[in-house]
């Protein structure tokens, strides 16, 4: 089920404290689904935004299909630039990082393919410091995560001009973390960087 058009107050129907987790599940897809096929979304984005931040803060109540859809679905709007607002993007990348700490692999799949979109639209100062903070983060699955992306952006070739050297103080820091494989993947990352120059 999709809606024709956004219905008014759609949105703010997710926070109504009657409904149930089943029912707020079947609105979110349905609203989902109707941003799937949007092809414009400039006169809603005050609505767009305020759905994603009640999402976000309320995804670990969806199932694991549910969360894939919704990650899917903002990736859709970053490929097609749906909200070409840079503090939008800058958001969402902080917000789904706190994502990455997730146990399931599937899921932060979903989420690395979001933030491989991300940095596509990015600009490089401001993942930069996005990638900082993830390195910094407690959870070492964020941290292992973050490290692979860096890895997927070198390797993929994503920004040939972006001076991944100035990464290399946060990568320190991790080359004695506690978690071994966060260990690991710093000494490839360092060792790719090496190898590019």
């Amino acid at each position: 089920m999709a809606f024709d058009i956004f219905p008014e107050n759609v949105f703010k129907q997710l926070t109504n404290s009657e409904l149930t987790v089943d029912e707020k599940a079947k609105l979110i897809e349905c609203i989902l689904t109707t941003l799937r096929n949007t092809k414009s979304l400039s006169s809603k984005f005050k609505e767009i935004q305020s759905f994603l931040e009640f999402t976000f803060a309320w995804i670990d109540k969806i199932d694991e299909n549910l969360t894939t859809k919704f990650i899917g679905v903002v990736k859709y709007m970053v490929d097609i630039d749906l909200i070409s607002k840079q503090d939008t993007w800058d958001w969402i990348f902080t917000t789904s990082s706190k994502h990455l700490g997730s146990s399931i692999i599937d899921i932060r799949q979903e989420w690395m393919r979001l933030f491989i979109a991300l940095m596509k639209t990015m600009n490089k100062k401001s993942y930069l410091s996005r990638w900082i903070e993830c390195l910094n983060s407690n959870n070492w699955r964020i941290r292992e995560e973050m490290l692979n992306l860096i890895i997927i952006s070198i390797l993929n070739k994503i920004d040939q001009d972006f001076d991944y050297k100035s990464l290399i103080s946060a990568l320190a820091k991790l080359v004695n973390d506690d978690n071994k494989k966060v260990r690991f993947v710093t000494h490839e990352t360092l060792a790719l960087l090496a190898l590019k120059g």
